[in-house]
């Protein structure tokens, strides 16, 4: 029997195309499930992310009427809405929220662009800007304490001149205060984001950098330097910090360099770049377990898709998200562009092209069916029980990605077939079982008990392989499928056996 893999539940998962087909991924392997976000009702279906939280809300901006774009807010069981405006035109962004389900961004009001905080309850209000300069002024990031970081703008014409924008903080108890720049520089520096510590990461004209470089600032010490890269250079855009203080550095505004991970303890971490003849990479988002997500420049001559998002982590070093989408569905984007976001749980958020549309990733491991992070001998019956009857798996373990990882061979269907490549998988540890024979199991290769018609179906189906282990049908050992074991299966064949 065949069961085809369909979507889950009320989302609707949009499945992007496995680059170079299924089976280039084995059980343990990190893979996602897509959903697509859709757009705003009475919008033009288009939308783009920023930022998700770690209840799965995610917030951007979207096509809405009119030929506007505006903010929103899209959570698993609401969907997508709109977060209103400031009074003037409907435009605006959502740029960040934090753990309350808080948004900040910007939006246009009377005066003019403006920074913005919403939450359900007070709805969305302004949050002014610096003193002086044209009105102008958006908010970048926001933390737990609904404490606001952006750039605002501020008087041009003192002397000696100013630049056009500063970094700023703001608190419901202070408003919006001026961070300054860096020594040297022209007052022109934006504040990226803040964590729970309070601590500030953006970007300032400085003495060494008159265009710009990494600064982190706290109360206690104010705007310093991020410091230099192990090559001496500058660190660029910074795009985001995390609970643990570490920074990522080099946005994809740097793109002809590669991003580092900042950590207070041991400096720079170099996170490099996808294989290409362009070896650039922009990070744009990091959590708090050290994954960091972005754009890297893969291949200027294979246009119309030269980016391709990646990411990021010290076990698994820069991955493309393109060739991590779980097979399923047939596609209805060309593939994945930018990686925005990424929360505590992995969950990353991208935008779809073509058409234009968020897209919310979900990870699991492949073959891990019981959701324990580990694929060992005890996801193998469950997957015979999803292979046999996929609605009582599904029901016995509801909060696992289950027909995903048990598609185990990637071919977009639950066959036996996935049942023998996680057998193959788990053999590859495990040695001949020397008491088999006196049990009465050799021959036993799926162990369910006897050996079967289905046994044989997968000896023959191995026949002649080198290397195929035990399971596949190697019973003596000698990395041959061949008519020795042919032999001994048969001498078994139709044999209950107990195994200890």
């Amino acid at each position: 029997m065949k069961i085809r893999v369909l979507a889950p539940g009320p989302l609707l998962a949009v499945f992007l195309p496995l680059a170079g087909g299924a089976g280039i991924h084995a059980p343990g392997d990190r893979l996602y499930i897509a959903h697509a976000l859709g757009g705003l009702p009475g919008g033009n279906g288009s939308s783009f992310p920023y930022a998700v939280s770690a209840h799965s809300a995610v917030t951007g901006s979207a096509g809405g009427t009119a030929f506007s774009v505006e903010a929103f807010l899209w959570t698993p069981g609401d969907g997508m809405r709109h977060l209103g405006d400031l009074g003037g035109h409907p435009f605006g962004q959502g740029r960040a929220i934090n753990e309350l389900g808080h948004v900040v961004g910007w939006s246009v009001s009377p005066s003019g662009n403006e920074a913005f905080l919403w939450s359900p309850e007070s709805g969305m209000i302004g949050l002014g800007d610096l003193p002086g300069g044209a009105f102008a002024s958006r908010a970048n990031g926001i933390n737990d304490f609904d404490q606001v970081v952006g750039q605002g703008a501020i008087d041009t014409s003192v002397n000696p001149p100013r630049g056009p924008m500063e970094a700023f903080l703001w608190t419901a108890e202070t408003g919006m205060v001026g961070l300054g720049d860096l020594p040297g520089g022209q007052y022109i520096s934006t504040a990226i984001d803040i964590n729970n510590a309070g601590q500030v990461v953006g970007v300032s004209s400085s003495a060494e950098a008159y265009f710009g470089e990494a600064f982190i600032w706290d109360a206690a010490n104010g705007m310093r330097r991020l410091g230099a890269l192990p090559n001496g250079t500058t660190p660029g855009n910074p795009a985001g910090i995390n609970e643990l203080g570490q920074v990522v550095v080099g946005s994809f505004v740097d793109w002809l360099g590669q991003p580092s991970l900042w950590d207070p303890e041991t400096g720079y971490t170099p996170l490099g770049t996808l294989p290409g003849p362009w070896p650039a990479a922009g990070a744009l988002a990091l959590n708090d377990v050290g994954q960091v997500v972005g754009i890297a420049y893969r291949d200027i001559g294979t246009p119309p898709f030269p980016f391709e998002p990646f990411v990021w982590d010290a076990d698994r070093g820069m991955q493309a998200l393109n060739e991590l989408m779980a097979a399923g569905t047939p596609p209805q984007y060309a593939r994945l562009e930018n990686a925005m976001g990424v929360n505590n749980a992995g969950q990353i958020v991208c935008d779809a092209w073509y058409p234009q549309e968020a897209v919310l990733l979900d990870p699991f491991t492949l073959g891990d069916l019981n959701c324990d992070g580990v694929v060992d001998e005890n996801d193998l019956p469950l997957l015979r029980l999803a292979i046999r009857d996929l609605a009582a798996y599904e029901q016995a373990y509801p909060d696992c990605p289950g027909r995903w990882s048990a598609d185990v061979n990637q071919d977009a269907e639950l066959t036996r077939a996935d049942l023998l490549a996680l057998q193959a998988f788990l053999s590859r540890e495990r040695v001949v079982d020397q008491d088999a024979a006196a049990a009465g199991c050799l021959g036993d290769l799926d162990h369910d008990g006897a050996v079967s018609v289905h046994d044989l179906a997968t000896l023959l189906a191995h026949f002649g392989e080198d290397g195929a282990g035990p399971i596949a049908g190697d019973l003596n050992g000698d990395g041959l499928v061949d008519l020795t074991d042919l032999r001994r299966l048969l001498e078994n064949f139709g044999a209950p056996c107990q195994r200890s």
